[in-house]
């Protein structure tokens, strides 16, 4: 399991005071212990399959046999690196291709057979289930371990413009996220750095006088 942040933006009616309440309201279609009446889900197994199929294919064309190979090869680079050529220049480009190796996954799994030794769908590819399709916490907190000591209730103006949460719920309730969160704070990209900081810009513009709150979320 893992912890994430997400900024709450509040209704235009919202009051500081009120925030608390809002902030329940519009997490709570998003609670993992919801249940809801039984259907199919596609497996996981395919975009895994899907991902570790595009991570060789990308190895290879750096020149490794396949991708546990070129993971060590960047443990070992990485190591030997400076901190400040390490997270100026290797963490930022290994990010990059991580981001698009889950965006191609996710693209390519509806056609990448199931795997036939599954536990989950045992090759069929779906399974059925009664689990919230949009959960994205089991308990949540405001501030939590994103704790600010300018207020974790301000303006949304008032945060950092170049700094967005991974994920944002937007006053209609909406949640947006850069990056799916899975357990132990893993992460699968949805969308690009550069996508996620335009919509970022975009909410800023839109919501710069709502209230928005920072969330500490559990997964």
């Amino acid at each position: 399991m893992g912890h994430y942040r997400v900024l709450v933006i509040l209704p235009s009616e919202a009051e500081e005071d009120d925030a608390e309440g809002y902030v329940e309201d519009l997490l709570a279609p998003y609670d993992e212990n919801l249940t809801v009446d039984p259907y199919w889900e596609d497996c996981g197994c395919r975009q895994q399959r899907a991902w570790l199929q595009l991570a060789d294919a990308t190895a290879q064309a750096h020149g490794y046999a396949h991708w546990e190979a070129w993971r060590e090869a960047m443990r070992t680079e990485a190591a030997n690196q400076p901190s400040d050529v390490l997270y100026l220049d290797h963490v930022p480009a290994f990010r990059s291709i991580f981001q698009m190796l889950d965006i191609q996954a996710a693209q390519q799994a509806p056609e990448t057979p199931a795997d036939p030794n599954c536990p989950t769908c045992h090759g069929r590819g779906r399974y059925r289930t009664i689990y919230n399709p949009g959960a994205r916490w089991d308990w949540w907190v405001i501030g939590g371990r994103w704790d600010d000591p300018a207020g974790n209730i301000r303006r949304l103006r008032e945060w950092p413009a170049d700094a967005p949460p991974i994920a944002v719920v937007t006053p209609d309730g909406t949640w947006h996220e850069q990056a799916e969160v899975g357990w132990f704070g893993s992460t699968h990209a949805v969308m690009t750095d550069a996508e996620w900081q335009q919509r970022w810009t975009d909410w800023r513009a839109l919501y710069g006088d709502y209230w928005a709150v920072s969330v500490d979320c559990h997964i």
